[in-house]
């Protein structure tokens, strides 16, 4: 019973300091975004560009940022994040396939985003 006493605070303790250090990283991930997103506000400022653009990047910048410091303090408490980052790199590269298809193969008038198969080439038999 003792053994396990013991096994159980030593799993609690390690899993104590890899949580201080995801909540550390998710917080300073959180301050870069905000650092990236106020320097794009100041850029927006001082150029003479457009505001919502900038305004626009300034806050992808900064979800970038945190989705990144959420992925990277779950890898450091132990979860799994293979899937995750998986999951959040399908969507890009499916549309991106999907374009590169589209203009190897059609005009960009004629061009549908149908998965299935097109009628012309689907039979009633």
């Amino acid at each position: 019973m003792d053994a396990m006493i013991v096994n159980v605070t030593t799993e609690a303790s390690r899993f104590a300091g890899r949580a201080v250090v995801a909540v550390l990283l998710l917080v300073g991930f959180w301050l870069a975004g905000v650092m990236v997103q106020r320097l794009m506000a100041r850029l927006e400022r001082a150029e003479h560009a457009r505001q919502d653009i900038v305004a626009l990047l300034g806050q992808v910048a900064k979800g970038t940022l945190v989705v990144l410091g959420v992925v990277t303090a779950l890898g450091t408490v132990g979860v799994n994040v293979t899937a995750l980052v998986a999951g959040l790199g399908s969507p890009g590269s499916r549309s991106a396939s999907r374009s590169a298809t589209c203009s190897r193969t059609c005009l960009p008038a004629s061009c549908s985003w149908s998965t299935g198969p097109s009628p012309a080439t689907t039979s009633s038999a």
